[in-house]
């Protein structure tokens, strides 16, 4: 994709060509059969890096918390008296989705493999989104595709 400007010379978007390879054309097979993509319930869990992956999203989230409290000690001495603020608990809640997403991505990309789950994902979507018509409960027109 080339961005319009005045120059003669036009630059090619460099994110949608620089991480390209032959691993990533697979969306062209997602489309024409992407049941070979799906995976179940296990195979999720082991893309997701198995039992080790669990452990290092859980340890990330636990260090997150120990972290923070760690460095806001009054935040810990609140948080054992039962005395925490709205502010405290969102800022206890973002340390741990913070901690558990970094975890989650860390898991995937070390222990786990990224690529087919996220190829995994793409197809749960395309079939989702082409089951959607169930006639007359929620669209008024069939779907065109």
């Amino acid at each position: 994709m080339a961005y319009s400007n005045s120059n003669r010379f036009r630059p090619i978007d460099k994110f949608t060509n620089y991480f390209w390879n032959d691993e990533k054309t697979s969306t062209d097979d997602l489309i024409n059969d992407p049941e070979r993509f799906l995976l179940t319930q296990d195979g999720v869990f082991d893309a997701e890096g198995g039992y080790t992956g669990a452990f290092i999203h859980f340890s990330v989230l636990a260090g997150g918390i120990a972290a923070l409290f760690a460095f806001r000690p009054t935040l810990a001495t609140y948080f054992m008296k039962g005395s925490l603020r709205f502010n405290e608990w969102a800022l206890i809640g973002g340390t741990g989705i913070l901690s558990y997403q970094l975890g989650y991505w860390t898991g995937v990309s070390t222990f786990g493999d990224a690529h087919r789950l996220e190829n995994h994902y793409a197809a749960y979507t395309l079939v989702k989104s082409q089951n959607r018509y169930e006639g007359r409960t929620n669209l008024l027109k069939k779907p065109s595709f």
